[in-house]
């Protein structure tokens, strides 16, 4: 998901429909004015790494010309917050299949 998409793992929400529980994604867009901070955005949902940085703090090339405006960092980072997504749904997914008190 962070390597080739460059994507953040969505956190949504579980419902009683078990058949609706999926681990969405959002692509980090490439986009210059982003990348040179003409566009301040935080890193997308509800991520532990908003609390010391904005998405715009990610992009790491600014340069008109270049491919793509990341570097192995931010994939890193990005890698961060989807296992932490993960593991955060599938607790909150453990917790409505076993846990009696806190059903949907």
């Amino acid at each position: 998901m962070a390597g080739k998409n460059r994507s953040f793992a969505r956190n949504d929400p579980l419902t009683s429909d078990i058949k609706t529980w999926m681990i969405g994604s959002d692509a980090m867009k490439q986009d210059i004015r982003i990348a040179r901070g003409e566009i301040q955005l935080p890193v997308p949902n509800d991520s532990p790494l908003n609390e010391f940085m904005t998405l715009n703090d990610m992009y790491a090339h600014a340069d008109d010309y270049s491919d793509y405006f990341v570097d192995n960092w931010t994939e890193y980072l990005m890698v961060n917050h989807n296992m932490y997504s993960f593991h955060r749904t599938h607790f909150e997914a453990c917790d409505l299949v076993f846990d009696t008190e806190n059903k949907i």
